[in-house]
């Protein structure tokens, strides 16, 4: 797992911004205090996605390089990234906290999700207009975030 630190800052009435000193080009933001690590936290990993995890500098070394060039009320963030490999793997790490995860297992036309803030898994099967909530030990849900393919938010609302 590595830690970067994001830069968040928040003009007067407009979202929270945060950004990445040690990820070029990679930023996020949110309405609410409460989403800016979570939406960050997403929009690292995408960042990073295939590519090669650039080194992450300390928060003292971030502090000094930026000393006096933040705005008022700016503050440092500390932002998890993990290797997330097969969804399995991102189903069972700390970073359930801040991303929600999507699941086909076309084998039994069936998609699951991950709700991060409600801390839930969620069923759809192919053609129902709904989802129900699954409990955590289902064997279902199991086989196919260990064997299915990840899907987009998307994917998943549209159905199959």
């Amino acid at each position: 797992m590595l830690d970067y630190y994001a830069i968040v800052d928040q003009d007067e009435n407009s979202a929270y911004g945060a950004w990445f000193p040690d990820v070029e080009g990679c930023f996020s933001a949110a309405d609410t205090a409460d989403d800016i690590v979570p939406n960050a936290a997403q929009a690292l990993q995408l960042h990073l996605e295939g590519v090669e995890a650039p080194p992450a500098r300390s928060k003292s070394e971030l502090s000094r390089l930026f000393s006096g060039q933040l705005t008022a009320g700016a503050y440092f963030q500390k932002v998890h990234v993990m290797d997330f490999g097969d969804p399995m793997r991102r189903a069972g790490g700390p970073h359930r906290k801040y991303l929600d995860i999507y699941v086909d297992n076309d084998f039994e036309e069936v998609m699951f999700r991950w709700d991060h803030k409600l801390q839930k898994y969620f069923r759809k099967f192919y053609g129902a207009d709904g989802e129900d909530t699954v409990r955590n030990g289902n064997s279902l849900r199991f086989a196919s975030f260990s064997y299915g393919d990840e899907i987009t938010r998307g994917e998943y609302e549209r159905g199959k």
